[in-house]
C-alpha cells in the first residue's frame, strides 16, 4: 500500500505539472467533515418513483447515510420573479406546475432533514421555463439553438436561478449537478440541454459562476458530476486540465463514477479518481440497468470494494479500498435504485439491496472486508443463522458476477457492452459473424455454455437456501431461475447465429439451437405465469428504442 501511495503520489505530480495553473495543493481534509455517504432513487424518466425502501428517511438513517441526492426537479421549482415577472404570470399553467413542483420537492426536503439527512437534489443545469427561453433567445442561444452559457445574459440567468433555489429550499444543503443527459420527460413546461458547448472552456465557466454562487456566497456544497462519454469522466488529461483552472473551496467536490465510462465490466478502474487538486466522492450504481435491475443475482459489492477479477493485470487502483489513502477520496453514493429505461420490473430489492448495504457500510467502516460487510448483511436483514445458508448465497452472489461477465460480455471476444440492456436484447448478427469467421468461434461457445452451467448451480443452490421470510425465499428462487433462462437464451441465440455464418453453415446445428431457444422462451413465460407475485417482468426480443433485436435476428434463421 505504500509503494502504491508512493507510485500515486508520482503520477498525480507529473499530471499535475503538465497541466495548466497547477501550482495551489490540494485542500487539506478538514478532520471535523466526516467521510460522505449517500444515497439516490432515480426513477425512470417520464415514470413516477418506484416503490421503495430507499425513499423512506429513517430506513436512511438507520442505514448510516449522511445526505441523500433526491430527485426533485428542482431546477424547476424557480419562479424568477425577481429576474422578469413576466415569465410565469401567476394564474398561468405554467406557474401552476412550478408552484406544485416547488411543494413536492419542499415536503421530501423537510422529511429529509426531520431524520438527519441533508439534502443535495439532482439538478440539470440548464434547465428554463419555455417562455423565458423564447423571450430571450436572441441573447441566450449559440448559433446551433443551445443555450450557451458563455453570453451575459446566460450567466445572470443562473445566477438568479441559482438564487431562487436557495432561497425557495434554504434548508438544503448543496446541490449535485447533471451537466450531461438532460432528460425533460418530466417537465412541460421547461427546455434545455448540455450546457458543455465548448469543451473545457465551458466547463471552466460554469463551475467558476457555481463556485462562486453556491459555495462561496452561499456556503452551500456543490457535487459536480463529471458524467459525459469519453471526455472529462473517462480521460485523466481532460480532466485536469478543467480542475487545475478552479480554486479548490471545502464545499466543491467533484462528483465520479468508480468506472471509465458507464456501469460495465471490461471497463477500467476510472483512471480521473485520486488525481488533481479537488476533493472527490465516488458514484455506485447497485440497480444496473446492463445486468438486469435486480431482476436475477448480480453482486457488485466485491468488484467495486476490492476490483474485479479481470482487473488482476491492471496496473493502479482496482478498487475503492485502492483509493483509502488518498486524501481527495471524500465519500461514496449510492444508487439503491435507478438507471436505464422501463423493465425489467422486480418485485423484490433483495439483489440491489445487497448491493446497497455492503458499498455503503464500507464505506461508513472502511477498514472492514467485503466479505465481513456480506455476513452481517445475511445475519441481521435476512436473519440467517446457519452458516452454511450464509455459504449458500455467499456462493450465489460471487458465481453471479462471473456468470454474467461471461454469458452478457465476453472473455474471448469483447462485444458491445449496451447490447442487452434494460428490458432488451439487440440483433448480434453482424457482430457474431466476426466470430464465426475468426478462430475464437469454439472458445466463445464454451464461454457461453460455461456461463449457463454457472447458472445452473446458482439455481441449485438456491432450492437449498432457506430464508425467515418466505417470499424472500421465493423470490431467492425464483429469479435465480430467471437468470439461468436468460443465460441460457443468450448461450443459443450465440450457437445459432454463429453455425449460420461460419464457412460451412451447419443448417442441423442451427435448427437445434432455435428449438432451444424458443422452449427457452416458453419456459420464461410461463416462471412468470406460476409466480406473478414474485416474479420479474420478462425482457423483451426486440432492441432498445423498441427496433429490430435477438428476434428478428433468428426469425430470419427460420426462413427456408
Amino acid at each position: 500500500m505504500r509503494l502504491f501511495t508512493a507510485l500515486l503520489a508520482l503520477a498525480c505530480a507529473s499530471a499535475l505539472a503538465a497541466a495548466p495553473t497547477a501550482s495551489a495543493k490540494p485542500p487539506a481534509p478538514d478532520s471535523t467533515t466526516p467521510f460522505l455517504v449517500l444515497d439516490m432513487v432515480y426513477p425512470n424518466p417520464g415514470e413516477p418513483a418506484p416503490k421503495t425502501q430507499f425513499l423512506d428517511p429513517a430506513l436512511l438513517s438507520r442505514w448510516g447515510f449522511n445526505g441523500n441526492v433526491p430527485r426533485e426537479f428542482i431546477q424547476c421549482a424557480v419562479t424568477f420573479d425577481d429576474l422578469d415577472p413576466d415569465i410565469l404570470p401567476p394564474g398561468s399553467p405554467d406557474r401552476a406546475w412550478v408552484e406544485q413542483n416547488a411543494l413536492t420537492a419542499e415536503r421530501h426536503i423537510a422529511a429529509l432533514k426531520a431524520a438527519g439527512q441533508p439534502s443535495y437534489p439532482f439538478t440539470d443545469f440548464i434547465v428554463l421555463p419555455k417562455r423565458l427561453v423564447e423571450k430571450y433567445k436572441t441573447e441566450i442561444l449559440d448559433e446551433k439553438g443551445r443555450i450557451d452559457i458563455h453570453r451575459p445574459k446566460t450567466r445572470e440567468i443562473l445566477i438568479a436561478q441559482i438564487d431562487g433555489i436557495l432561497k425557495r429550499f434554504p434548508d438544503l444543503a448543496g446541490l449535485t449537478l447533471r451537466h450531461g443527459e438532460t432528460y425533460l420527460h418530466d417537465t412541460p413546461f421547461h427546455t434545455g440541454g448540455n450546457p458543455i458547448v465548448r469543451g473545457e472552456e465551458s466547463h471552466v465557466a460554469l463551475l467558476e459562476i457555481l463556485r462562486e454562487e453556491i459555495c462561496v456566497k452561499r456556503n452551500k456544497t456543490l457535487f459536480y458530476r463529471t458524467w459525459d462519454f469519453g471526455y472529462m469522466h473517462d480521460r485523466a488529461d481532460y480532466y485536469l486540465a478543467v480542475t487545475n483552472r478552479i480554486e479548490p473551496h471545502p464545499n466543491l467536490l467533484f462528483s465520479i463514477k468508480h468506472q471509465q465510462g458507464d456501469y460495465h465490466r471490461l471497463t477500467r478502474f476510472n483512471p480521473t479518481l485520486g488525481i488533481g487538486r479537488h476533493r472527490q466522492i465516488v458514484e455506485v450504481q447497485a440497480q444496473l440497468e446492463a445486468y438486469g435491475k435486480g431482476a436475477f443475482p448480480y453482486y457488485n459489492g466485491q468488484g467495486v470494494i476490492d476490483g474485479w477479477e479481470e482487473y488482476a493485470t491492471h496496473p493502479g487502483p482496482k478498487g475503492l479500498r485502492d483509493l483509502n489513502a488518498n486524501p481527495l477520496f471524500a465519500g461514496v453514493w449510492t444508487w439503491s435504485r435507478g438507471g436505464g429505461w422501463e423493465g425489467p420490473r422486480i418485485p423484490h430489492e433483495l439483489w440491489l439491496e445487497l448491493n446497497t448495504y455492503v458499498v455503503s457500510k464500507w464505506a461508513q467502516n472502511r477498514h472492514l472486508t467485503e466479505e465481513y460487510l456480506f455476513n452481517r448483511y445475511a445475519r441481521e436483514l435476512l436473519g440467517l443463522r446457519d452458516w452454511r445458508d450464509i455459504d449458500r448465497l455467499r456462493r450465489i452472489a460471487l458465481l453471479s458476477a462471473q456468470a454474467v461477465l461471461r454469458s452478457q460480455n465476453s472473455l474471448v471476444h469483447k462485444l458491445d457492452v449496451w447490447w442487452n440492456r434494460d428490458e432488451y436484447f439487440a440483433d448480434l448478427t453482424k457482430e457474431l459473424g466476426r466470430v464465426a469467421r475468426s478462430d475464437k468461434a469454439d472458445a466463445f461457445l464454451r464461454e457461453k455454455a460455461d456461463a449457463t452451467e454457472m447458472w445452473l448451480e446458482i439455481e441449485a443452490i438456491s432450492r437449498e437456501l432457506t430464508v425467515p421470510d418466505a417470499r424472500t425465499t421465493a423470490f431467492i428462487r425464483v429469479s435465480s431461475t430467471y437468470g439461468r433462462i436468460k443465460a441460457a437464451i443468450i448461450e443459443q441465440m450465440c450457437r445459432a447465429l454463429i453455425f449460420s455464418q461460419q464457412a460451412q453453415p451447419d443448417a442441423a446445428r442451427v435448427a437445434e439451437a432455435i428449438r432451444a431457444y424458443d422452449a427457452l422462451w416458453a419456459e420464461w413465460r410461463q416462471l412468470r405465469a406460476d409466480h406473478p407475485d414474485t416474479c420479474p417482468t420478462l425482457y423483451t426480443d426486440v432492441a432498445f428504442g423498441k427496433k429490430s433485436g435477438m428476434g428478428a435476428a433468428l426469425d430470419r434463421l427460420r426462413k427456408p
